[in-house]
Order: structure tokens, then C-alpha cells, then sequence
């Protein structure tokens, strides 16, 4: 029986989910990943650093390990420590890993509110067209905003009603996203035993906005784009736990940059 509790919710730690060469901890009720040297007492004579910068870069991969709320986790099940040497790294799972959130967040509601107005106005402008007869240049003349207003409310729509899955299974790893399907970036598969580094990359946009994708590497260097998120915190976190089920034995890292 470990004496490991779990630094988020209280909880003791089962021995099966304590890996002494790591020092991490998983807690499955909350599905947290965190450090546990404070719990252990050193054998005498052995002193515990307490330097600032050990104590910052603890808490940070704390900190990246957080589930974001909007986040549903299920599967996943690790194999205990001392069977992971046994194993290879597609057996090491018993259950698939899930991750599933939806893009529904505070911003999507200006989108919404946008695309309202844009498609408001069009709608206005034609029913006057038709009800007086305008002239031909008055229909002609409004294309390139009818255009982009279908972009608009796609991207409304997507916002509103989408959700993206991941899969990480024995085989392979898939991402895929609906209901509102984008025949350019729906669907993403790679094979398992083939990726070589999950991390992040930073997509900075032309009016300073900035979005990161989490992007599985391959062993012929091709790089497949799992999900594309607002919030680093959220794209560490999705790297930290796709790593963590491929690579079951090796310590949880910050999700760093990729080289593009």
C-alpha cells in the first residue's frame, strides 16, 4: 500500500501508480500527474534540496500537468511501473486513451454575434434589392461579402457546435473533429510505434494573434497536426498526456516547442 497522496485532490496514490524512478505520481480519480519527493522522507544523512530553482521548475510541471475543465479524459489505463520494462510501448495500454473537449468558449461568442450582423445586413440588402428592383450592379456588387459571410458563419458554426477527439490507441493515434466537417483539416491518423516526439508549435496570425498546435512527429520526419488550441496551458497539457501513454516509463515533460 503506497503512502503517495495525491497533491490535487487528497487521495492516496496506488502503489501500481507510483514510479520511484520518475518521482511522478498518477492519481486516477483526477487523472493529476505530479512529483512526489516532498512525501518521502530521505534516508538520514541525506538532505532534500531546497534551492528556488528546483522548487520553480516543480511547480511548474505541476502546473502544466492541470487538466483543463473543459477537457473529458477517459481511458488510458497505464500498465504499474514494474511491468512497464516488460512491455513494449504499444502494449503498454489495456484502454484507449480519450480526450474530447469542445471549441465553445467565451470568444466563440463574438464570432457568433459577428456573423449574426455580417449575414443580417446581407439579408437586408438583397430583400430591399428585390422588393424596389434594383439594378443588376446592386446583386453583382455585394458577392465578395456573400463570400465572406459563408466564411463567417462556417467559422461561427464551428465554434458553436464542434468538438475534437483524440484517440491514442495500441495501433495508432487519431484526431478527429465534428460535426461541421473542413475537408482540408478534419482528420489526422498516425501510427503509434511510427511518432518519434509530440510538441507544440507556436502559429502566430497577421494581426498578432497567437494559437498553438500539438504535433506528432513521425520517424520520416512528417509532422501530423493533432489539434490546433488558444490556450499553451491547454496545448502542454494534451502533449504531457499523449507522451505520457506512448512513452509510459520516461519522466513527464514540459511540452516544449517543436523545430518547424
Amino acid at each position: 500500500m503506497s503512502n503517495i497522496v495525491c497533491s490535487k485532490c487528497g487521495l492516496p496514490v496506488s502503489g501500481a501508480r507510483v514510479n520511484i524512478a520518475t518521482g511522478l505520481a498518477h492519481c486516477e480519480p483526477c487523472d493529476r500527474v505530479f512529483r512526489f519527493d516532498d512525501q518521502i522522507t530521505p534516508p538520514h544523512g541525506v538532505r532534500r534540496s531546497t534551492s528556488s530553482r528546483s522548487d520553480s521548475s516543480s511547480s511548474t510541471a505541476l502546473a502544466l500537468a492541470m487538466k483543463p475543465e473543459r477537457f473529458v479524459v477517459t481511458g488510458g489505463e497505464l500498465a504499474p511501473p514494474e511491468e512497464v520494462m516488460y512491455r513494449t510501448k504499444s502494449t503498454a495500454v489495456t484502454t484507449p486513451l480519450v480526450i474530447r473537449w469542445r471549441w465553445l468558449t467565451p470568444s466563440a461568442f463574438f464570432f457568433i454575434a459577428f456573423a449574426i450582423a455580417w449575414d443580417s445586413f446581407l439579408v437586408f440588402w438583397y430583400a430591399n434589392a428585390l422588393a424596389h428592383g434594383g439594378p443588376t450592379m446592386m446583386f453583382v456588387f455585394p458577392l465578395a461579402h456573400v463570400a465572406a459571410g459563408l466564411w463567417i458563419t462556417y467559422g461561427a458554426l464551428s465554434r458553436l457546435l464542434n468538438s475534437t477527439t483524440i484517440t491514442v490507441g495500441a495501433e495508432e493515434i487519431r484526431s478527429v473533429t465534428s460535426p461541421i466537417r473542413n475537408p482540408f483539416d478534419n482528420e489526422t491518423v498516425v501510427h503509434r510505434d511510427a511518432v518519434v516526439e509530440v510538441g507544440v508549435v507556436e502559429k502566430k496570425g497577421s494581426k498578432g494573434s497567437v494559437s498553438y498546435a500539438v504535433v506528432a512527429r513521425d520517424d520520416a520526419g512528417r509532422a501530423h497536426k493533432l489539434a490546433r488550441l488558444d490556450l499553451r496551458e491547454e496545448a502542454d497539457y494534451l502533449t504531457q498526456r499523449i507522451r505520457k501513454e506512448i512513452e509510459p516509463a520516461a519522466p513527464t515533460r514540459e511540452g516544449e516547442a517543436l523545430t518547424k
